[in-house]
């Protein structure tokens, strides 16, 4: 019996063990290789944190989808029930060979009863003892593959002089090696007002055009950065109140290393006992579209200062020769925060000046 017994433990295991193998994502990133990038796209104008208009080439790169994988072992530990049911009978046959011999007063079945007992018990109870679920790491796999081209970046567009139309201005400036256009965006919008996409389209001396519109998020961004520019801390209350009184204002020509420009000043004052904010003034000059709507800008000015508002713009050859011992005729209207600028524009009508070179 004992060995009827031992055979079935041997041959009867108390779990069944599941053994598989999986692959998981340990970690995906894409490898932008800038050293091939190349040109894409048109070229375009950008806005700078500066307020200055950047001429770029947009680029892109390749790309490499690299993902790591590590091998993942899984063993899943279970009950054996045909273990289980073993066990219950020989515990079951013993429990009823002990109590015969019990009543019989015979030794054998008692014995025999107490042997499976002791085989079947522990047969019954082990397969539900130590179940689980184990997991370890066997390696690591990496697989990579050809990604999609991505955006990196620009390269500045070095194109020399250009003429830019924007929103019925005519702007003359150089382009510098690093792109940057020499005249700021402040020079043509006033930065505080309420804000307004800009088309722009540039003609190129080299030839060639480009056509933006600057807008969106990074351009409001720019915009509050310029009105932080001019803008001082402004107090909460006064004693006094701003006096704003325009002074002379001139208009020569002058030639600067980027080629010849009208430099417009004009004076002024505040004769008030407090001060002025966000004080600028916009060019009339619809008879002169290369200086018309250009913005000149004081920021804030303290009671009894006095200041010169000065702009300096650049100009084609041309537009310098026509305009060169010729009567020019321009306005300045005056804006403040606290409408204390006079409402009648400031008005110069007579031959421009030539002032020697800048």
């Amino acid at each position: 019996m004992r060995a009827a017994v031992a055979a079935v433990v041997a041959l009867a295991g108390c779990h069944v063990v599941e053994r598989t193998e999986t692959l998981r994502p340990h970690l995906t990133q894409q490898l932008v290789d800038e050293a091939h990038a190349r040109d894409a796209g048109a070229a375009t104008i950008v806005l700078a944190t500066d307020g200055h208009l950047r001429f770029v080439q947009p680029r892109a790169c390749p790309s490499t989808n690299v993902r790591r994988q590590h091998r993942v072992i899984e063993l899943e530990t279970r009950p054996n029930i045909a273990t289980f049911v073993v066990g219950m009978i020989a515990t079951s046959i013993g429990g009823i060979l002990i109590v015969r011999g019990a009543a019989d007063g015979t030794g054998l079945y008692t014995v025999a009863g107490l042997g499976l007992v002791a085989g079947g018990g522990p047969l019954a109870i082990a397969p539900w003892v130590g179940n689980g679920t184990t997991r370890t790491k066997d390696g690591e796999r990496t697989l990579r593959e050809a990604g999609p081209e991505v955006a990196c970046g620009d390269r500045a567009l070095a194109a020399g002089r250009a003429t830019l139309q924007v929103g019925g201005l005519e702007v003359r400036g150089t382009i510098d090696d690093r792109g940057v256009f020499e005249v700021p965006v402040f020079d043509l919008v006033d930065v505080f007002e309420q804000p307004r996409p800009l088309a722009i389209r540039a003609t190129l001396d080299a030839g060639g055009a480009i056509d933006a519109v600057i807008d969106g998020p990074d351009a409001l961004e720019t915009r509050r950065a310029l009105r932080e520019r001019w803008r001082q801390p402004k107090q909460t209350a006064q004693s006094g109140a701003p006096d704003l009184r325009p002074g002379p204002l001139r208009a020569s020509l002058t030639a600067t290393a980027n080629g010849p420009a009208v430099r417009v000043v004009l004076r002024l004052a505040n004769l008030g006992t407090g001060s002025a904010w966000d004080v600028r003034g916009a060019i009339v000059a619809p008879g002169t579209p290369a200086i018309d709507g250009r913005m000149l800008y004081a920021g804030t000015l303290a009671a009894r200062e006095q200041r010169d508002l000065e702009v300096r713009i650049p100009v084609t050859d041309a537009v310098a020769a026509t305009l060169r011992n010729a009567t020019i005729a321009l306005s300045i209207e005056l804006r403040d925060a606290e409408h204390a600028a006079p409402t009648t524009p400031i008005q110069l009508r007579g031959p421009i000046l030539v002032d020697a070179p800048r």
